[in-house]
């Protein structure tokens, strides 16, 4: 995830570049994709290894807002690039 994260950063967009807006978005999208696997990898670790909730409960509430933190990073740049 943190390297999707980092691409997309490391993209810098103009206001009239199109496709770098695009690449940078993709890299967002990946990223927030892969949190999602994260938390089923932490549903399948729940169940295999008998983690305690509290820690289940712990790490799901950081993949949560992470995953906010992506969404609100795409949303911004859609307002500021993708109109």
């Amino acid at each position: 995830m943190s390297s999707n994260v980092n691409a997309a950063n490391s993209i810098y967009v103009n206001d009239d570049n199109k496709k770098d807006y695009q690449l940078r978005r993709q890299y967002q999208t990946k990223a927030l994709a892969e949190t999602y696997a994260l938390l089923s990898m932490i549903d399948i670790a729940y169940s295999v290894f008998s983690i305690e909730s509290k820690r289940i409960e712990y790490w799901t509430r950081l993949v949560n807002e992470v995953q906010v933190l992506l969404r609100n990073w795409r949303k911004s740049d859609y307002d500021r690039y993708g109109k």
